[in-house]
C-alpha cells in the first residue's frame, strides 16, 4: 500500500518561521539506520534521494510503503526532530500513527517492546484496539521502561481495555513537541471553519496562541451550555461592544463598550437597575451597590430591605436629596433634618467655614472639643502659608498634619473643602493638594564664601522637579561641594540620586551628578572622577533636575 505522510507534501519552517531551505529529511527502516526508499509520486516511480533536500519553499513530496523512521536535520546536519515509527492508517491518516503490537496489563495500562518512553510521553493521545472492547482512546499519565518492556498508563476517555488488546497507535501530534514541529506547521493561521471564519493560530510571534472569530456583518458568538440547552453566551457586535449573558442569552447582563464604559443592564426592568455585589469574607455580609428606582443604593444582600445608604435624583443631574439609615435609632436621615442626628457621619452636614489666617485658622461653628476618631468636613477660606493650626469653636488651637505626620507645605490647603480626621491630638488632612509649588534659598558649601541662589520647585505626588535659572559658583581648594536648604516637603524619605546636573570645576563647564539625602542636602560630584579639583571656580550652573521622594 502506498501511504503519504498525512499529506503528500512535507512542509518545514525554521525557527524564524521561514521556509527551511536545504534541510534534510532522512528516511530509514523502523528500528534501524538502514535507508528506506521513498518516492515523490504516488505511483512509486520517481525515487527520492536519501536524505531528501527540502526545496526553496521548505517542502518535499513523500510516498512509501509500510512504516518508516523519519529524521529531520537542518543544513548544518543538526537533528531538529525525529519520529521513529511512522505508519499512517488510510482511514484516519491525519490523526494516528505508529501502529504496533501491545500487550494488556490492566484496564488502564499496557506494554510495548523496547524503550518507548519518549514516544509514549505524558499527555500524548493514544488509540487502542482489541476484539473484546473495540476501540478506546486515552491520554498517557505515566510511562516507564524496565527492559525489555515499556509500561504505559492511561487516563481512558471511556470504556476499559481487556486481554484482547492487540494494537496501540499514538497521535501524530506530540504533547511536548508535536510530530509536525510547531515551527513547521503552526506558525501560520489555520482556517478551521471557512464559512464562519473561525481562525486558529499557535506560536505567532508577539501573540502566542489565539482564536480569531469573525462572522461578516453579524455579531460573533461563543455559546456555553449542557444537555439542558444554552446557559450563557459571549457576543461581539461590529461596533466593538462585548456582551455577556448568563440567562440562556435572553438578555445581556453586562457590556464592555468601545468608549471604555462598563455597562450593567437592569435586573428586573422596573426598579432594579445594574448591580454589583461585593462578597463578604467568612461570616461577613455581602454588600450590594445598585441603581434602584433612579438612585444609588447600598444594601446588604442578606437583608435587601435594610438600606445602608441611598442617594436619589429627581431628574439627572438635578440633586434631590440624600438619606442614610441610622442603625442606632432605626430612623432615616434626610437632607431636611441633618442637624437632629448627631451620631451620623459629619459628611452629611454643611462643611464648616474657617476664618483667621493661613497659619492660624479658626472655625466658629465647630464644637470647641472635637470627637476623637471622627472625620470633619471643613471649608478652608484661604490658602495655608506652611505649617498651620485650627482652633475649633473658640477652643485651643490644634496642629494640622498630613497622614505621614509631617506639616503641610504652603498651598497644600486652598480655598475648598477638605476632610479632616481628628486622632485625639492632631487634625489629619485626608485629601491635601498633590501639586505643590514653591522656592527656597540654596546655599553652596565647600567654597571660600557661601554663595546662595533661588531654587524653585514643583511637587506632584511623589515626583519633585527643581530649577535654578542662574549659576551658583564659588572659589576654593575644596574637593567637595553641596547645596543645602531644601524644605521638608521636598526632602526624600531615603537618600535619592543620581540626577544629571551641569557643573563647573576649576573654571571648566562639565556634566556632573547630584544626589539628595533626607536632610535636603544635594551632594555634587563629577561624572567621571567624582571629586572636584582642589582649586579654581566650582559649583552649579543653571539647572533642571527631577527626582522621586
Amino acid at each position: 500500500m502506498t501511504v503519504p505522510v498525512g499529506n503528500p507534501k512535507v512542509i518545514q519552517h525554521d525557527e524564524n518561521g521561514l521556509p527551511a531551505v536545504g534541510w534534510k529529511l532522512h528516511t530509514y527502516e523502523v528500528g534501524t539506520l538502514n535507508n528506506k526508499t521513498t518516492y515523490s509520486d504516488s505511483d512509486l516511480t520517481v525515487e527520492n534521494t536519501n536524505p531528501i533536500i527540502l526545496d526553496s519553499l521548505g517542502m518535499a513530496s513523500l510516498y512509501y510503503n509500510g512504516r518508516a523512521r523519519l529524521i529531520m536535520k537542518n543544513a548544518s546536519n543538526i537533528t531538529k526532530w525525529e519520529e521513529i515509527d511512522v505508519s499512517v492508517s488510510p482511514d484516519d491518516p491525519a490523526e494516528w500513527i505508529g501502529s504496533q503490537d501491545a500487550s494488556f496489563t490492566t484496564g488502564t495500562s499496557f506494554t510495548v517492546l523496547s524503550n518507548q518512553t519518549t514516544i509514549f510521553h505524558i499527555n500524548r493521545r493514544v488509540k487502542l484496539t482489541g476484539s473484546g472492547f473495540g476501540t478506546i482512546y486515552g491520554s498517557v499519565t505515566n510511562s516507564s521502561y524496565s527492559a525489555p518492556l515499556t509500561t504505559v498508563t492511561l487516563a481512558v476517555d471511556s470504556g476499559t481495555m481487556d486481554a484482547t488488546l492487540n494494537t496501540a497507535f499514538y497521535s501524530t501530534l506530540s504533547a511536548d513537541n508535536p510530530s509536525y514541529p510547531t515551527n513547521a506547521i503552526f506558525k501560520s493561521l489555520q482556517v478551521i471553519n471557512p464559512t464562519n471564519s473561525i481562525v486558529r493560530s499557535e506560536g505567532l510571534s508577539g501573540y502566542g496562541s489565539f482564536y480569531a472569530i469573525s462572522s461578516g456583518t453579524n455579531p460573533s458568538y461563543i455559546f456555553f451550555g449542557n444537555a439542558g440547552g444554552e446557559k450563557a453566551r459571549i457576543s461581539a457586535d461590529n461596533d466593538g461592544t462585548l456582551k455577556f449573558s448568563t440567562d440562556g442569552g435572553v438578555s445581556n447582563k453586562f457590556e464592555m463598550r468601545p468608549s471604555g464604559l462598563f455597562y450593567l443592564n437592569p435586573q428586573d426592568g422596573v426598579n432594579e437597575g445594574g448591580e454589583f455585589i461585593l462578597s463578604g469574607a467568612g461570616s461577613n455580609k455581602n454588600i450590594s451597590i445598585d441603581n434602584y428606582a433612579g438612585g444609588l443604593r447600598l444594601i446588604t444582600t442578606d437583608d435587601i430591605t435594610s438600606n445602608i445608604f441611598n442617594i436619589s435624583f429627581n431628574s439627572m443631574p438635578t440633586w434631590k436629596g440624600i438619606s442614610i439609615s441610622d442603625v442606632s435609632t432605626a430612623q432615616t436621615l434626610t437632607n431636611k433634618d441633618v442637624s437632629s442626628h448627631t451620631n451620623i457621619m459629619s459628611a452629611v452636614s454643611v462643611p464648616s467655614l474657617t476664618a483667621g489666617t493661613g497659619a492660624a485658622y479658626t472655625c466658629a461653628n465647630l464644637p470647641s472639643s472635637l470627637t476623637s476618631g471622627r472625620v470633619y468636613q471643613i471649608l478652608i477660606h484661604t490658602a495655608n502659608t506652611g505649617n498651620c493650626t485650627l482652633a475649633p469653636g473658640g477652643g485651643s488651637a490644634i496642629n494640622i498634619k498630613l497622614l505621614s505626620g509631617a506639616d503641610p507645605a504652603a498651598n497644600q490647603l486652598l480655598n475648598k473643602v477638605y476632610d479632616f480626621w481628628y486622632n485625639g491630638t492632631n487634625l489629619i488632612v485626608l485629601n491635601p493638594e498633590e501639586v505643590i509649588t514653591g522656592s527656597y534659598t540654596g546655599t553652596l558649601t565647600g567654597c571660600t564664601t557661601s554663595p546662595t541662589g533661588t531654587i524653585t520647585y514643583m511637587k506632584i505626588g511623589s515626583i519633585v522637579h527643581c530649577s535654578m535659572p542662574t549659576a551658583l559658583l564659588g572659589t576654593s581648594n575644596s574637593t567637595a561641594c553641596t547645596i543645602t536648604g531644601a524644605p521638608a516637603v521636598i526632602r526624600p524619605s531615603s537618600n535619592t540620586g543620581n540626577f544629571a546636573m551641569q557643573i563647573q570645576d576649576n573654571g571648566t563647564n562639565s556634566w556632573g551628578k547630584g544626589a539628595m539625602d533626607t536632610s535636603g542636602t544635594i551632594f555634587l560630584s563629577l561624572i567621571n572622577t567624582g571629586n572636584f579639583t582642589a582649586s579654581g571656580s566650582k559649583g552649579l550652573l543653571s539647572i533642571e533636575f527631577t527626582y522621586r521622594l
